[in-house]
Formats: C-alpha cells, sequence, structure tokens
C-alpha cells in the first residue's frame, strides 16, 4: 500500500487491525536486517514525497519520508546548502529509510550522525494516530527528544511521516587526498592533534582504494571543505603533519565515488558489517581485517571508530569470520551482520541492552506489529 499522505497511512493501520505491518521506503535496504516472512501488510512511504517547508535563511527544511535523497540534495544545492549525510544506495535511499537505519555515511565525524542532523519529527504508530516530536529551530528543547529515539530504530516503533533537518552552507572549494605509507597510525594520530577540521577522515582497506584507480595499499583518505582559503590554509600545513607519507590529491567527489563503490553489490549474497572500535584501534582494525578478508571493502571513519565492512560473494564460513572480527574488536567495540545469514546475536547485543529496548518497543508497539522480525524483536 502507498498511502499519499499520514491521515490515510493512519486509517489504514486502524481498518488492519492487529495485522503485521512491514514498512519500506524505495526499497534499496530491502535486502537489510533479519528477512520479513511475507505475513501481514506492506506499507511504502514512496507516495509521501514533498518537500512541505524551506526555510532558507534559517537552514531549515521539512520533508516527507518518502523524499529521495539525491532528490532533496539536488533541490538543496541549488540554493547553496546541504544536508550532512552520505548514505549508501544514495539513488534510492529516502530520508525516512535514511534515519530509520541510521545511516550516515564518512561526514559523521565533523557533523554528527543522522540524528543529529533531525530537530524534528512526525510519525504515525501502530493504532494509527499522528505524533510529533521537536520543532523547526536548531535550539529546541521542548519535550523529549524522541528523534533520536526513532533514529536507527529500524521502523520498529513508529513510522517515520515527515522530519526536519538541520542544513549547511555547501562549501565552495573541496579537496580529496590518499596518504599512503608505511607509518598510518602515525599520521593519523598527527592529524588528529593538529589543527586541521577535514570533514572525512578514513581507514580504507587496500582493496578499496584499488576501485579508486590507485595501489592496492591501505590508505587514508582525507577530504578538506570550505572556503578557498581556509583550504588552501590547511593544504598547506599537510606537508609538516603527514612527513614521509605518499600523498596524492583525488577527485574532489571522492566521497561520493566510495559510497558507489560500497553500493555495488547490492543486493547480490554479501556480508555486510557495521563495526565500531575506539578511533585510535582503526588502523589496527583494517590491518587485521586486510588479514582474515584480503578482498573485502572496508572504510573506517577514523574520528569517531565506526565504518563499514563489504565481502562478495558471501564467504561459506560467515559465523566463524564474525566471531574473529567480534574477539578483535571486543570488549569497547561492537560488530553487526547488517547483511547477511542468521547467526546467533547477529546485532551484536550485550548486557542489558536487549531487555531495556524491549521495554522501549513494547511501550510503542504492544502488539509487536511494526517490521517484526526484521530488527532485534522476535
Amino acid at each position: 500500500m502507498r498511502p499519499e499522505t499520514a491521515a490515510e497511512l493512519g486509517e489504514i493501520l486502524r481498518q488492519s487491525g492487529a495485522q503485521a505491518v512491514h514498512l519500506e521506503g524505495q526499497n534499496s535496504k530491502a535486502h537489510w536486517g533479519n528477512q520479513r516472512d511475507g505475513v501481514g501488510i506492506t506499507i511504502s512511504t514512496a507516495a509521501l514525497n514533498r518537500i512541505l517547508n524551506y526555510e532558507v535563511a534559517d537552514l531549515v527544511v521539512t520533508v516527507e519520508a518518502g523524499v529521495k535523497w539525491v532528490d532533496l540534495r539536488r533541490v538543496l544545492a541549488a540554493q547553496g546548502q546541504f544536508w550532512a549525510v552520505q548514505p549508501l544506495y544514495p539513488d534510492q535511499a529516502t530520508v525516512g529509510g535514511i534515519m530509520a537505519t541510521a545511516d550516515s555515511g564518512a561526514w559523521r565525524q565533523r557533523y554528527g550522525g543522522v540524528r543529529d542532523g533531525v530537530l524534528g519529527i512526525h510519525w504515525v504508530r501502530p493504532d494509527g494516530a499522528e505524533t510529533k516530536a521537536g520543532g523547526q529551530v536548531v535550539k529546541n528543547v521542548a519535550g523529549y527528544d524522541l528523534m533520536k529515539l526513532l533514529t536507527g530504530s529500524w521502523g520498529t516503533l513508529g513510522c517515520i511521516t515527515q522530519a526536519t533537518l538541520r542544513l549547511y552552507p555547501l562549501p565552495p572549494v573541496t579537496r580529496s587526498f590518499l596518504i599512503q605509507g608505511e607509518d598510518l597510525e602515525q599520521w593519523r594520530q598527527g592529524l588528529l592533534d593538529s589543527a586541521l577540521q577535514p570533514t572525512a577522515w578514513d581507514v580504507l582497506s587496500a582493496p578499496l582504494v584499488a576501485q579508486l584507480g590507485y595501489p592496492a595499499q591501505m590508505g587514508l583518505w582525507l577530504e578538506l571543505r570550505g572556503t578557498a582559503l581556509a583550504v588552501a590554509e590547511q593544504v598547506a600545513r599537510l606537508p609538516q603533519v603527514l612527513m614521509g607519507a605518499t600523498v596524492q590529491e583525488l577527485d574532489p567527489e571522492t566521497g561520493e565515488q566510495l559510497t558507489r563503490h560500497l553500493s555495488l553489490p547490492g543486493t547480490q549474497p554479501q556480508l555486510l558489517l557495521k563495526i565500531g572500535v575506539l578511533p585510535t584501534r582503526t588502523v589496527a582494525l583494517v590491518t587485521y581485517l586486510q588479514q582474515i578478508a584480503p578482498h573485502a571493502w572496508v572504510q573506517m571513519h577514523s574520528g569517531v571508530g565506526v565504518g563499514w565492512f563489504v565481502l562478495t560473494p558471501m564467504p561459506a564460513d560467515v559465523e566463524a569470520l564474525v566471531t574473529k572480527i567480534r574477539q578483535f574488536v571486543y570488549p569497547e567495540g561492537f560488530a553487526s551482520v547488517v547483511c547477511g545469514p542468521a547467526i546467533p546475536n547477529r546485532w551484536d547485543v550485550r548486557g542489558n541492552s536487549l531487555a531495556l529496548m524491549r521495554r522501549v518497543k513494547d511501550q510503542f508497539d504492544p502488539q509487536h506489529r511494526f517490521n517484526p522480525g526484521r530488527w532485534l524483536w522476535d
């Protein structure tokens, strides 16, 4: 079903009784998470695709959940602005899907995650009632911060129908660099200690570097954005921070190229992990991953310690491979199987986290109607 308004969506939910409800946008991430069993009804937000309000001077836009990221980017760019996320499957990903899966991308270390860029949200509850939280201003402290709760909930707590997003001025200059050599950790730490302000600063595995057309050797990808003067000053400081490194300037659109490369496997059988470690362990992690999975594409955001691991075709010993990765990233880190076969604890939940999240689920969706089995829930 493709409702065209939130009210129509609510009526569908009321009329469907206690049936299970599977939510989707453009279906670009249908292969993520536990696969649905087909029982119940499917609701698509694809027809909720309007830009409702755009306050250019305030750097705020309100859009419906079915608006595609690529379409929103085009509208914002015409006004010299952008929403600071770089999702996978950029041609099909919708605002609602990006929020539901918290798919932020490389700019996270400069601008924060998806939830940091959401100022207000409207959603429909399982009983069909429309609900909202937040507002249209950056410094809004009214009510509970439910935007952060709904973001990353995989559509299990409510169906997002619209969101108010925080925007940024589009930087006039972007310069991108590949840093390679034997002392990546030293240079990573040197960049951290310097006065540079990169918008992206990622550790890339050798196979992913090769996809960019450069020697298949692990490297650091550095992106600087801003005014021509600010970027030029930062570039001038690079030699003293990266002494002994091989530095090559890349296409300014390298960030988008990386996102598209990681999106290439699409719905093919693949192992897609979301991995988190302490930022100081990102270089060591990618080095280790190259040893145990030499063909994997890995992009780790070294400023925040979160990133993607993509391996295709699907390895025969998936569970053993994931176990090795988890043993390396523990105790501070995690490795969740976003796409791949069902294995024990695929979402890498530890301690009392699951019990707490189940209580939240029971409060928002007592009958467990929304996306049953897709994420953490049975």
